[in-house]
């Protein structure tokens, strides 16, 4: 049996619940605001949001679904939305890697923590349930 302080766990899944659902939001309104105005000056890209979120149907649906879940982690459900954002993340890799050539193959290590690190929150948050019932 392995005993936790109460108070210092709270204090880091409370710490993590807020990054992890704080992420995706940010990164949307990053997204959303600061990556089409820098590609408004290349002459490859019309400007405008809409221009670019019609131009990438999978980006935008990535976005508006990593934004949901990133707000259902700090609401109601963190443990369901945890997973759901590894799994986005999982299937973003996916997606993304299916579209390289062998030439072209990149890996990307940040992917693969993101993925591990939202898997660990959701394994974190069911430990502090199973804990509260008990």
């Amino acid at each position: 049996m392995l005993i936790i302080n109460e108070i210092k766990f709270n204090r880091l899944w409370t710490i993590s619940k807020y990054v992890y659902g704080l992420y995706p939001i940010i990164t949307v309104i990053l997204w959303c605001l600061i990556f089409p105005s820098l590609l408004s000056n290349h002459p490859l890209f019309s400007a405008g949001l809409i221009a670019f979120f019609s131009n990438n149907p999978l980006i935008a649906a990535n976005l508006i679904a990593s934004s949901l879940f990133g707000i259902l982690i700090l609401t109601r459900a963190p443990r369901l939305g945890a997973y759901l954002m590894a799994a986005l993340s999982i299937i973003s890799v996916l997606i993304e890697y299916s579209q390289f050539t062998r030439s072209q193959f990149k890996f990307e290590l940040s992917n693969f923590i993101i993925i591990f690190a939202y898997i660990a929150f959701g394994l974190l948050t069911e430990l502090k349930e199973t804990a509260q019932q008990q």
